[in-house]
Protein backbone atom coordinates (compact mmCIF):
# COMPACT_ATOMS: atom_id res chain seq x y z
CA UNK A 1 0.00 0.00 0.00
CA UNK A 2 0.74 3.67 -0.78
CA UNK A 3 2.35 5.71 2.27
CA UNK A 4 -0.22 8.33 3.32
CA UNK A 5 2.33 11.08 2.48
CA UNK A 6 2.13 9.97 -1.20
CA UNK A 7 -1.40 10.25 -1.45
CA UNK A 8 -3.33 12.77 -3.26
CA UNK A 9 -6.14 13.81 -0.82
CA UNK A 10 -8.97 16.42 -0.73
CA UNK A 11 -11.15 18.20 -3.15
CA UNK A 12 -8.82 21.28 -3.25
CA UNK A 13 -5.91 19.15 -4.65
CA UNK A 14 -8.24 17.17 -6.75
CA UNK A 15 -9.60 20.50 -8.57
CA UNK A 16 -6.53 22.14 -8.83
CA UNK A 17 -5.20 19.00 -10.91
CA UNK A 18 -8.39 19.18 -12.91
CA UNK A 19 -7.60 22.91 -13.35
CA UNK A 20 -3.96 23.06 -14.11
CA UNK A 21 -2.64 19.48 -14.34
CA UNK A 22 -2.03 18.12 -17.89
CA UNK A 23 -4.54 14.94 -19.15
CA UNK A 24 -3.65 11.83 -21.04
CA UNK A 25 -5.37 9.11 -22.11
CA UNK A 26 -4.60 5.06 -21.61
CA UNK A 27 -7.06 2.54 -22.58
CA UNK A 28 -7.26 1.42 -18.81
CA UNK A 29 -8.06 5.24 -17.46
CA UNK A 30 -7.10 9.01 -17.97
CA UNK A 31 -3.90 10.49 -16.47
CA UNK A 32 -3.64 13.90 -15.18
CA UNK A 33 0.04 14.89 -14.30
CA UNK A 34 0.75 18.18 -12.54
CA UNK A 35 5.01 19.06 -11.85
CA UNK A 36 6.55 21.68 -9.63
CA UNK A 37 5.25 20.22 -6.66
CA UNK A 38 7.14 19.43 -3.11
CA UNK A 39 7.17 15.59 -3.05
CA UNK A 40 5.11 12.90 -5.46
CA UNK A 41 1.75 12.16 -4.82
CA UNK A 42 -0.72 10.09 -6.42
CA UNK A 43 -4.43 9.77 -6.39
CA UNK A 44 -7.28 7.55 -8.29
CA UNK A 45 -10.63 8.36 -8.69
CA UNK A 46 -13.18 5.47 -9.60
CA UNK A 47 -16.68 6.45 -10.27
CA UNK A 48 -19.41 4.12 -9.41
CA UNK A 49 -20.49 3.99 -12.81
CA UNK A 50 -17.23 1.54 -13.26
CA UNK A 51 -18.86 -0.93 -10.18
CA UNK A 52 -21.55 -0.29 -7.79
CA UNK A 53 -20.09 -2.77 -5.78
CA UNK A 54 -17.35 -0.72 -3.44
CA UNK A 55 -15.19 -4.67 -3.10
CA UNK A 56 -14.42 -3.97 -7.03
CA UNK A 57 -13.00 -0.49 -6.89
CA UNK A 58 -11.29 -0.77 -3.92
CA UNK A 59 -9.74 -3.85 -5.60
CA UNK A 60 -9.18 -1.78 -8.26
CA UNK A 61 -7.35 1.56 -6.21
CA UNK A 62 -5.29 -1.20 -4.40
CA UNK A 63 -3.77 -3.01 -7.81
CA UNK A 64 -3.12 0.63 -9.02
CA UNK A 65 -1.65 1.70 -5.45
CA UNK A 66 0.79 -1.48 -5.44
CA UNK A 67 2.27 -0.34 -8.78
CA UNK A 68 2.57 2.98 -8.36
CA UNK A 69 4.56 1.79 -4.93
CA UNK A 70 7.06 -0.44 -6.39
CA UNK A 71 8.04 2.57 -9.29
CA UNK A 72 7.75 5.32 -6.19
CA UNK A 73 11.59 4.81 -6.09
CA UNK A 74 12.75 5.44 -9.51
CA UNK A 75 10.36 8.75 -10.12
CA UNK A 76 11.53 12.02 -9.74
CA UNK A 77 10.89 14.39 -7.50
CA UNK A 78 7.31 17.00 -7.63
CA UNK A 79 4.96 15.24 -9.47
CA UNK A 80 1.59 14.59 -8.81
CA UNK A 81 -0.99 12.22 -10.85
CA UNK A 82 -4.05 11.26 -10.97
CA UNK A 83 -5.40 8.33 -12.05
CA UNK A 84 -9.08 8.69 -13.52
CA UNK A 85 -10.33 4.89 -14.22
CA UNK A 86 -12.21 3.85 -17.32
CA UNK A 87 -14.67 0.76 -17.28
CA UNK A 88 -12.34 -1.37 -19.14
CA UNK A 89 -10.28 -2.04 -16.43
CA UNK A 90 -13.32 -4.30 -15.27
CA UNK A 91 -12.06 -6.57 -18.51
CA UNK A 92 -8.80 -6.97 -17.06
CA UNK A 93 -6.24 -9.17 -14.93
CA UNK A 94 -3.48 -7.78 -12.05
CA UNK A 95 -0.57 -7.63 -14.16
CA UNK A 96 -2.03 -5.75 -17.31
CA UNK A 97 -3.05 -2.95 -15.17
CA UNK A 98 0.23 -3.24 -12.88
CA UNK A 99 1.98 -3.13 -16.76
CA UNK A 100 -0.34 -0.12 -17.95
CA UNK A 101 0.56 1.97 -14.64
CA UNK A 102 4.24 1.17 -15.44
CA UNK A 103 4.07 2.28 -18.56
CA UNK A 104 2.53 5.52 -17.87
CA UNK A 105 5.01 6.31 -14.74
CA UNK A 106 7.85 5.50 -17.23
CA UNK A 107 6.74 8.97 -19.21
Amino acid sequence: MLKRENRLRGRKNLALMRKEGELFQNPLFGVVILEGKEENRFGIVISKKISKLAVERNKIRRRIYEAVAKELKEMRKGIWVLFLVKREIMERESEEIVREVKKVLKR
